[in-house]
């Protein structure tokens, strides 16, 4: 379970970043750095917001993993 939610979640990841680099090639400079900047701080936010409903890895045992990947 852990290495296929693992390989949704990079999947997943990996076409988010296709998706914002051709978005990135469309904009203007003053765009690109606001794009930039919001999708950096969503980023935080996700992690964030995951950290919150996963727990530390620490602190959170064997299913961390699972509900770590699942979350992002």
């Amino acid at each position: 379970m852990n290495q296929c939610a693992n390989q949704r979640w990079m999947k997943a990841d990996a076409e988010m970043n296709r998706l914002y680099t051709e978005q990135m090639s469309h904009l203007d400079a003053v765009h690109r750095k606001r794009l930039y900047a919001s999708q950096h701080a969503w980023l935080g936010y996700r992690d964030l917001v995951c950290q919150y409903e996963t727990g530390r890895r620490d602190e959170s045992g064997s299913i961390w993993p699972l509900t770590d990947a699942l979350c992002r």
